[in-house]
C-alpha cells in the first residue's frame, strides 16, 4: 500500500476520477449515484479526520508547536511551543496510547460484526 496513491500529476488524478465517475454513474439510478457519491464522501472524510488526528498527535510527539493563538505570542513571546514544557501536552504523550483498552477494541469488532449479517 505504500506505492499508493501513486506519484503522478494531480491533474491526470483528478482526470482520472472525472472520467471514472462519468464511467461508473452510467448504471446507476440518479438515488444510487447519490448514495454511492456520499458513501465515498464519508471514506474520505473519515481519512481525513484520522490523518488529521494523527498529524496533531504527531507534532506534539515531534516537538516546536507552533501557536499563534498562544497567550505567550499574544504578549509578545515566542510562538513556539516545546511539548515537554507543557504538562498537558507532556501528559497526553504520556498516555496516549494507554487509552485503548481491548474492550475497546472488541466493541468495535462487535460493531462491525454487526453490519456483516
Amino acid at each position: 500500500m505504500r506505492d499508493f496513491p501513486p506519484n503522478i500529476s494531480p491533474r491526470l488524478q483528478t482526470l482520472t476520477a472525472i472520467i471514472l465517475a462519468y464511467a461508473f454513474g452510467d448504471d446507476f439510478t440518479a438515488q444510487e449515484q447519490i448514495a454511492i457519491g456520499n458513501w465515498l464522501i464519508q471514506i474520505g472524510q473519515t481519512m481525513i479526520t484520522t490523518a488529521q488526528f494523527q498529524r496533531v498527535i504527531e507534532e506534539r510527539i515531534v516537538g516546536n508547536i507552533v501557536n499563534i493563538n498562544s497567550r505567550q505570542f499574544k504578549c509578545g513571546g515566542s510562538p513556539y511551543v516545546n511539548p515537554s514544557d507543557d504538562p498537558h501536552i507532556k501528559s497526553f504523550y504520556e498516555n496516549i496510547y494507554k487509552q485503548a483498552t481491548k474492550d475497546d477494541f472488541d466493541y468495535i469488532q462487535n460493531a462491525i460484526n454487526k453490519f456483516k449479517y
